[in-house]
């Protein structure tokens, strides 16, 4: 019986970091490429605590660089519970990162934060219907 080779095993895994790093790659250079156009919509989101005193955080809309350089480690230290267990799942976190933000604004809606500004509502309400794509943003957003 022939067996495996264990540098055929040590090339195997090799091989498959490079593609990965090479998705990777291309992923990063084309959301450089398209940063100033479609990735730096923020949602300005409000609400007032306990003590009366208003709370403000800015959000951005599209592509989240933390989830992409740090996996599902981002989602666990927003307090994200839900979004950390789905990046335990190989590779969903490369997914999460194009989506994770759209997600999480939902989320703080859901806990009793309200877009600030009126620019900022027609985002969330165009999150709210049907996603969100960047260049839609740039027709709804400005």
């Amino acid at each position: 019986m022939v067996g495996i080779n264990k540098w055929e095993i040590i090339l195997l895994v090799i091989e498959i970091l490079y593609y990965v790093h090479l998705a990777l790659t291309i992923l990063i250079i084309v959301s450089v490429v398209n940063y100033d156009r479609t990735y730096n919509y923020q949602v300005k989101l409000a609400r007032v605590n306990e003590n009366g005193t208003r709370e403000v955080k800015f959000r951005k809309v599209w592509f989240s660089w933390p989830i992409l350089l740090f996996g599902g480690f981002a989602p666990l230290f927003r307090g994200d519970w839900k979004e950390f267990l789905w990046n335990l799942i190989p590779f969903y976190w490369i997914y999460s990162s194009f989506r994770g933000n759209k997600r999480w604004i939902l989320r703080l809606l859901e806990k009793g934060w309200s877009p600030a500004d009126e620019e900022s509502k027609r985002i969330v309400n165009k999150i709210k219907k049907k996603g969100i794509k960047p260049k839609e943003i740039e027709r709804y957003g400005q």
